[in-house]
């Protein structure tokens, strides 16, 4: 016996198909062509449907960076006096002191200014102009507390707060690694050496007026002006600080 062909492609339906317009003839879910008998010509008929619009993507926007505005206030303008940067405070002090056409007033803050100048950081200079420079400022300190002036007090306050003032940034000469330059090359004995040292390091470590006090009670006179420095001198220096 002959064995049939099985092939089976596929499952019948009980569906009849469905049955095609002699007129008319499919081509896209929105366009039906149709013959017209009477022309012999194809007509293209426009379907209801709209058409389906490609999503549009739209343009993704970054955050707008966040500006901090600075208080205009909190900034300190800082004032040129006779070349040297320093705080209004300062400026006051020096504009104030010098309406009064004190000698020891005007020598003291000209050669304190005059030395800021020759002395910054990023200078160069050959070993003797920094120890003159140095022996210069010392001879201004003498002066400053061994010569009798009524503006003593509020001199020295000024004195302390330029200090203060350029113990950083470019003018940064009383800086601790600034301040003592020099100092062995200084044309002076021993003890005049170790008198300018100890002056220095009093206005170094009393010039921020907020801890001054406090600092004050540390103090030993006797020992910081026992070299170079006058009864006159310690005198005035033990009222300034009140020890």
């Amino acid at each position: 016996m002959a064995k049939k062909n099985l092939n089976i492609i596929g499952k019948s339906s009980n569906k009849p198909l469905p049955q095609e317009n002699p007129g008319e003839k499919m081509t896209d879910s929105n366009t039906t062509t149709q013959e017209d008998p009477t022309t012999d010509q194809t007509v293209t008929q426009q379907t209801n449907s709209a058409p389906v619009e490609s999503p549009v993507e739209k343009p993704t926007q970054e955050p707008a960076p966040v500006v901090v505005k600075e208080d205009a206030s909190s900034v300190e303008q800082l004032i040129d006096i006779d070349g040297v940067t320093l705080s209004p405070a300062a400026g006051k002090l020096i504009s104030k002191l010098r309406a009064k056409e004190d000698r020891v007033v005007t020598d003291t803050i000209n050669s304190l200014l005059h030395y800021i100048k020759e002395m910054k950081p990023n200078r160069q200079m050959p070993e003797d102009v920094g120890a003159r420079n140095q022996v210069n400022l010392y001879r201004a300190f003498q002066f400053l507390v061994s010569t009798h002036t009524d503006n003593f007090r509020e001199l020295f306050a000024t004195v302390l707060k330029i200090v203060d003032d350029t113990k950083s940034g470019p003018f940064g000469v009383f800086e601790d690694r600034y301040a003592y330059r020099f100092t062995s090359s200084m044309n002076l004995n021993k003890n005049d050496i170790s008198a300018f040292e100890r002056f220095m390091n009093l206005l170094l470590v009393t010039s921020n007026v907020k801890s001054r006090a406090t600092i004050s009670k540390q103090i030993d006179i006797n020992k910081t002006l026992q070299y170079g420095f006058n009864d006159e001198a310690k005198q005035r220096i033990t009222s300034f600080y009140g020890i």
